[in-house]
């Protein structure tokens, strides 16, 4: 039987619940979270809230590349916030150190640090447009080519994240996916979030819970329509996370929470 939901949450309305959830969370593990005076209750309270705005991103993402007209673009720009979003934090936290190479450039300070949420949202729309753009163009869906190629781009996609220490790791890459192949099941997209974030996260740690769940529920509200759609809504977007890094490091520059 289908289930039908009220349509309630344009993009962009998606957009801002995701922004204020994973701000609000990050603020709340900046200001609770420092070595000294520790208040882990409310860190986790910071996490779970964080966590809520994650799954909803990685399905705009997943949107994204199913509805943009052209991939190509839209993975360009994803990179280009990825690496503006690197570049604003590095320099906020270390100045104008983040410019001298007088050692070796593989250790550079800038390169332990693990790179923003933007390169795991991109790495997981690249493995989306490989399955849309590529092994569904070329392969009968249901076929043991089709889910086997799938696969192999879930594993590489998911190794290379983790490999390369992105935010969130294979999770996040893992999210965008899932919200991609079940996009039009929304009971087992729930069930694949929730799987990921039991098997891989939250029994792990006991610190993420199923917040993730949580919102994945605001996306089965999703309209289908773009909503407020211009430069500005989409410069207010990508901006999200170089003005939350600023604004993190400042409260470290004076005293105020964890460091990073």
């Amino acid at each position: 039987m289908k289930i039908n939901f009220k349509k309630l949450f344009s993009a962009f309305s998606l957009k801002i619940i995701c922004i204020l959830f994973m701000t609000a969370g990050i603020v709340l593990i900046q200001l609770y979270g420092g070595s000294e005076g520790l208040d882990l209750k409310r860190v986790r309270l910071g996490y779970n809230i964080y966590y809520v705005g994650v799954p909803i991103a990685c399905f705009l993402v997943a949107e994204g590349a199913l509805r943009t007209g052209n991939i190509k673009k839209y993975i360009l720009r994803l990179f280009f916030a990825a690496i503006l979003t690197e570049l604003v934090f590095d320099y906020a936290r270390m100045g104008n150190d983040l410019f001298d190479f007088s050692g070796e450039v593989i250790n550079h300070p800038a390169l332990k640090n693990s790179p923003n949420f933007f390169f795991t949202l991109l790495f997981g729309l690249i493995c989306t447009a490989v399955m849309e753009y590529g092994v569904s163009k070329h392969f009968k869906q249901g076929t043991v080519r089709y889910n086997l190629l799938n696969l192999l781009i879930i594993i590489a996609g998911v190794a290379a994240s983790y490999f390369l220490n992105f935010e969130h790791g294979g999770i996040g890459v893992l999210m965008v996916i899932a919200m991609y192949l079940f996009h039009e099941n929304r009971i087992l997209t729930l069930i694949a979030i929730a799987a990921i974030q039991i098997v891989l996260l939250g029994s792990a740690s006991g610190m993420i819970m199923y917040t993730p769940v949580v919102g994945t529920i605001f996306t089965w509200f999703y309209s289908g329509e773009e909503g407020a759609h211009n430069a500005f809504t989409r410069l207010l977007f990508y901006s999200f996370f170089p003005i939350v890094y600023v604004i993190l490091v400042l409260m470290i520059k004076t005293g105020i929470g964890a460091g990073i």
